[in-house]
């Protein structure tokens, strides 16, 4: 399983590579186990509508407090909506980010400081978007706890326990990452949720001097995130 590793963390070249080969790690992940049985589970994202949740061994999963997934009513103006029916998800932002969508990835990066791309920006939320066949055999927390591994592989990356949470009202995943690259630190939050055909992560990415400043914001984008 350490074979994903390489391309994730080699493939760094400004900030948005960084979360976007995400996606291609949990392809190779659902794959391997599925085929192999070693996620299989019970998993259902109707149950996030109000009905109990089964549940699960896990633990390294801490939960984390549903009024930490609300923006506070002080926070960041969000007076855009970038709707993308394709893929089924919706996420809003102020109007000094923008959106950029590149395949199956959307990128809401931070313009103010003179970004013209995702590419450029070392501050972003980046939705991956991923179409999986066989979700009703996957425990969405044991994929969390798979994609994390794969993370933490490198000396140069760390993660925090995974904490289960709510996403647009569905059942979610999260750990924090760090990154160090060229002697810059990045910090950030990975969230992963599911409907019933598709893999959802949506990464939140800063360089750690601009972590201050843009905090607030990356957190009520990422918590903006809403399936369709």
């Amino acid at each position: 399983m350490k074979q994903p590793v390489q391309p994730y963390l080699a493939y760094r070249r400004g900030f948005a590579p960084v979360v976007l080969i995400i996606s291609a790690v949990i392809v190779i992940i659902i794959i391997i186990l599925v085929a192999t049985g070693a996620l299989k589970g019970n998993f259902s994202i109707s149950r996030n509508k109000g009905e109990s949740q089964p549940t699960e061994e896990q633990t390294s999963v801490q939960t984390e407090q549903e009024s930490q997934t609300s923006p506070s009513p002080k926070g960041p103006t969000l007076s855009e909506t970038y709707t993308n029916e394709n893929l089924n998800f919706q996420i809003s932002h102020p109007k000094d980010w923008k959106p950029e969508q590149q395949g199956t990835n959307t990128s809401i990066y931070y313009t103010g400081e003179g970004a013209t791309s995702s590419q450029g920006s070392k501050v972003a939320v980046v939705v991956t978007v991923e179409a999986m066949d066989n979700l009703n055999l996957i425990k969405l927390s044991g994929l969390v706890e798979e994609l994390k591994k794969q993370v933490v592989a490198s000396p140069n990356s760390t993660a925090s326990e995974t904490r289960a949470t709510t996403l647009g009202g569905k059942e979610a995943y999260a750990f924090d990452l760090g990154l160090t690259e060229g002697g810059e630190q990045f910090k950030g939050t990975v969230y992963v949720t599911a409907d019933d055909k598709r893999v959802y992560t949506v990464t939140s990415l800063s360089e750690e001097s601009r972590k201050a400043k843009l905090e607030a914001t990356l957190d009520a984008i990422a918590h903006s995130f809403k399936i369709l």
